[in-house]
């Protein structure tokens, strides 16, 4: 389900939703849900966009609500919790609701830096009416991914009173933030902090809407308007919403349970390609990878290490219920040594167990294996290695959680004499 308020529901690229309300008739607001909506859902077909959840259903329920006493004296009104309370009532655990709004928050004294029409806006869970909102929803199971919003805020700042301090309150809600499409770079206008959780690109989105791009039959025809150019952390959300949906998906298709919010969210906050080195102290978090999160749940390909080079070091999360494989091959005949260690977040509740196995990749002969264990104990193995391919399997055990890396260097163990030996005659 899309919050927000208004869509072109009949456009050429999308099925019909399960449930919609009444939209807020408003040509921006038309473009900006259909762009939205093309990023989650655009069909798979001969022409148009791709969606990332492209086989999901969707519905959609405005942010506002039309009013009238008496008739015909009608307003509209806005009623964002109650947009998300309506949305949750048509979703059960596991699925996915956007919520794709935001709002101008207390005066911050700082100069604009850019997008000031948006300058200050923050995320709506600010508000409490909206956060307890979304709090109902993930209470029940339901995933949210919310936007951070486009106001250059810094949400960890005293004035917001903790209210994006999770240690003081946490609404469950996956927040969003805006970067780079190239590099992971926060955006200009990106709200930052350490309630945000992952970002997705706020930048040179291709989706539905607007006409821009493509106005296949002319400017007066909306149902076949395309862009090149959706932003902000309104085009940042849906990356996040979709991988979400599609990770759901993946994981019931395997008869696995599907992931709680908390389970999700710690997903994104701990897998995917970091954001821009030097850019910390502005926090939006990881970009999601979805070949990199499936991995972690031991059923993906076996990722290939490239070993080429003197010393490589490879990171990535591994999941409490899954493992992940490694191949990588050596093409010395002396030996190098290879090490393996696993390193688990004890700070988040997981225990430290986990294991490391290294096998003969054609045979499947097991090489060496750790027992269960953290950072350069238990957890670790190093071994001199020959000519040949070889797999590493890293798997959690119970709890555990975290992170494992792989790293080679010439072994030491193998040298050449700097002098040939004399040869003696008979």
């Amino acid at each position: 389900m899309d919050v927000e308020l208004n869509w072109q529901i009949d456009h050429e690229d999308l099925n019909a939703p399960f449930a919609k309300g009444t939209p807020f008739e408003d040509e921006e607001n038309t473009d900006h849900g259909t762009s939205v909506l093309g990023m989650l859902v655009a069909q798979p077909n001969s022409f148009g966009m791709t969606g990332i959840a492209h086989r999901a259903t969707y519905g959609v329920m405005p942010a506002v609500q039309r009013k009238c006493f008496p008739a015909p004296i009608c307003w509209w009104e806005g009623d964002v919790s109650g947009g998300i309370n309506r949305a949750a009532s048509n979703l059960r655990a596991g699925d996915v609701l956007v919520v794709e709004v935001h709002s101008k928050g207390p005066d911050s004294g700082e100069a604009c830096p850019c997008n000031c029409k948006q300058h200050e806006f923050i995320a709506i869970e600010y508000w409490q009416a909206s956060f307890d909102a979304i709090k109902s929803a993930t209470a029940r199971g339901i995933i949210v991914v919310e936007a951070a919003g486009n106001g250059a805020m810094n949400l960890d700042a005293a004035r917001y009173g903790g209210r994006f301090n999770r240690a003081q309150r946490d609404s469950g809600a996956i927040l969003v933030g805006a970067g780079t499409s190239a590099g992971r770079s926060p955006k200009c206008f990106t709200n930052f902090g350490s309630r945000i959780d992952a970002q997705g690109w706020g930048e040179n989105v291709a989706t539905l809407g607007k006409g821009d791009l493509v106005a296949v039959n002319g400017s007066s025809d909306p149902r076949q308007f395309y862009t090149a150019g959706f932003s902000g952390t309104s085009s940042a959300t849906p990356i996040v919403a979709g991988s979400a949906a599609v990770l759901q998906s993946f994981r019931t298709a395997r008869g696995q349970d599907l992931l709680s919010p908390g389970q999700m969210r710690l997903i994104f906050q701990r897998s995917g390609t970091p954001q821009a080195t030097g850019t910390e102290a502005t926090r939006i978090g990881r970009l999601p990878d979805l070949q990199d999160v499936i991995g972690a749940f031991g059923n993906g390909p076996c990722q290939q290490l490239e070993t080429r080079f003197t010393t490589r070091t490879l990171s990535q999360y591994v999941h409490d219920d899954g493992s992940r494989d490694v191949c990588f091959s050596n093409s010395l005949v002396f030996g190098t040594c290879f090490t393996a260690d696993t390193c688990t977040d004890l700070a988040r509740g997981f225990d430290a167990r986990t294991s490391v196995t290294l096998f003969d990749a054609a045979t499947g002969a097991v090489l060496a294996t750790s027992g269960p264990g953290g950072c350069g104990s238990g957890g670790r193995i190093d071994i001199d290695l020959g000519r040949g391919s070889f797999r590493l399997r890293v798997a959690s055990v119970g709890r555990s959680s975290g992170t494992f890396a792989l790293s080679h260097r010439n072994s030491p163990q193998f040298r050449v004499p700097l002098d040939p030996p004399i040869l003696q005659p008979f």
